[in-house]
């Protein structure tokens, strides 16, 4: 579990710093960068209950973290399609 646990975890830490580089060079993908960050904490909330238990509010805390990260990821390519547009 060691290895595919790894390499899932560079690929999300890879995409979340990619999409905060973007955001950094153009600001409109703001929320591609929120969302990315979002949703890694998403993922490292059902990482800690897997691996070190479960605690209280876990299935909140990921819904609220993962839904809002989603839901701007969607969001920022709204915001890309509509800056190239202008």
């Amino acid at each position: 579990m060691l290895w595919p646990a790894l390499g899932y975890t560079m690929l999300l830490a890879g995409t979340a710093g990619l999409a905060t580089a973007m955001a950094m060079h153009r600001h409109p993908v703001w929320p591609l960068a929120l969302g990315a960050a979002l949703f890694l904490i998403s993922d490292l909330i059902l990482a800690v209950g897997l691996f070190r238990g479960s605690f209280p509010f876990r299935s909140e805390s990921v819904w609220l973290t993962y839904g809002p990260g989603q839901m701007l990821i969607v969001a920022s390519t709204w915001l890309v399609d509509r800056f190239r547009k202008q």
